[in-house]
């Protein structure tokens, strides 16, 4: 799953900047920083030293999302919270933030910046990026919550076309989906629900946070929302965990 993501992400990310016309400087900064993080923590405390692509994969979704030609000290700051995040911030054994959005909330939220996706999401890349973003769904499916990105997309599309039906409207809602946000950031494995019915509410209950939170104008509207789902999930595991312990 990990391989898949990481060469779905480059191949996304090279898309883009080959559009664009101008390498990714910040995107691969912010990949090897994710790297370099989680191993001066893991040498500083656990003495011993550990590399993960998901550290690297962290690093990649912070840099696809910032703005293309972010400074590099809000990504630094953005990657740093974000692998902290991974050691520091558990409720039963597991991480309770998606690490990129607590990261990406916590660099751009400090400097002022605001959240492009410029890796799939750009406005004048529908030709090249939506086929590499649709793409994204094996990572989602390697992940086993496709349920949960489909749910998303599915809570989303719907209320575009509830707002302004017409055939127009409904073709651009399709192409202005952030797909990048579904398949990788909704689907990441260790703070989303593995039960169907679990990927339904959870991916449903963060695109009502989502829309709800853009119609307030609210900023990073899609970090907010999804750190909200975590943390919902998070309170969800330990009260059923506590519940299961009192019956036995």
């Amino acid at each position: 799953m990990y391989i898949a993501t990481a060469i779905l992400l480059a191949a996304v990310a090279a898309a883009s900047a080959w559009s664009l016309g101008d390498v990714p400087y910040a995107f691969i900064f912010s990949a090897v920083a994710g790297v370099l993080v989680e191993l001066l923590y893991s040498c500083a405390v656990d003495k011993r030293a550990r590399v993960s692509l998901s550290a690297a994969i962290t690093g990649m979704i912070i840099g696809g999302v910032a703005p293309f030609n972010a400074p590099l000290l809000p990504l630094l700051l953005a990657d740093t919270a974000a692998i902290m995040s991974k050691f520091l911030i558990k409720a039963k054994g597991r991480n309770v933030f998606n690490p990129a959005a607590l990261g990406l909330l916590t660099g751009l939220g400090l400097f002022s910046l605001g959240d492009e996706w410029w890796a799939a999401s750009g406005l004048a890349l529908y030709g090249i990026v939506i086929p590499f973003s649709v793409a994204l769904v094996f990572a989602a499916y390697k992940s086993r919550r496709l349920i949960a990105s489909f749910s998303f997309i599915a809570f989303t599309f719907a209320a575009a076309v509830l707002l302004d039906y017409n055939p127009t409207s409904m073709v651009a809602g399709l192409l202005g989906l952030n797909y990048f946000f579904a398949f990788i950031m909704v689907a990441e494995p260790k703070t989303s629900p593995y039960r169907p019915l679990g990927q339904v509410a959870y991916g449903g209950g963060i695109a009502l946070l989502y829309l709800l939170f853009g119609a307030a104008t609210l900023p990073y509207p899609f970090f907010a929302a999804l750190l909200i789902g975590n943390a919902a999930l998070a309170l969800h595991r330990v009260l059923v965990r506590r519940h299961d312990a009192r019956i036995t």
